[in-house]
């Protein structure tokens, strides 16, 4: 059933009208509504977060970014620092703005991460839009000490998992567990 009580029953008279139904059909199938998003994540013991604030306050860049028309390629369309357990309001810059509150949430070696609108109510993702949250982490003194030869430090990343991964790139793991 399309959007706005129409029954979702297509007609067409001539080829672009029935290519133009099927895109139509397509676009509602493949888009779901998420709602209420938290992400957690929690370190290994072979690394911990490295704070940039100058007091000491670990730092967060929160950012949206817009898929062009053709899926290729994103764009930035909002971005701000934030502190640890400290919300921030991202609006986008567009013609038909998006807002969202984003609270990154510190406790130990663990983050969440959870995305509502201002009154803290359930936030549903845009379609089309890819939400992130990022902060700089170090080896944990752990990980110095067993040094780079160690078995520890043989470790290879699933491949798609980033820069190292991508580059065949040994050495420990970060995460204990990620769950979104």
């Amino acid at each position: 059933v399309r959007e706005g009580g129409s029954s979702g029953i297509f007609a067409a008279n001539d080829p672009e009208s029935l290519q133009n139904a099927f895109t139509d059909i397509v676009a509602q199938s493949f888009f779901f509504s998420a709602q209420n998003v938290q992400i957690e994540d929690e370190l290994s013991d072979w690394a911990e977060f490295d704070p940039q604030g100058n007091d000491g306050t670990i730092e967060f860049t929160v950012r949206i970014e817009k898929q062009s028309e053709d899926g290729t390629s994103y764009t930035t369309v909002a971005e701000q620092t934030a502190d640890a357990n400290t919300s921030v309001t991202l609006t986008t810059t567009e013609e038909d703005p998006i807002t969202v509150k984003i609270t990154p949430e510190v406790s130990g070696k663990a983050i969440t991460v959870r995305l509502t609108e201002n009154d803290d109510s359930e936030y549903s993702l845009e379609p089309g839009y890819r939400y992130s949250v990022t902060t700089r982490i170090k080896p944990s003194s752990d990980a110095v000490t067993a040094g780079m030869d160690s078995d520890a430090a043989k470790q290879t990343p699933d491949t798609g998992t980033g820069t190292h991964a991508s580059n065949g790139e040994q050495g420990f793991f970060c995460n204990a567990y990620s769950t979104t």
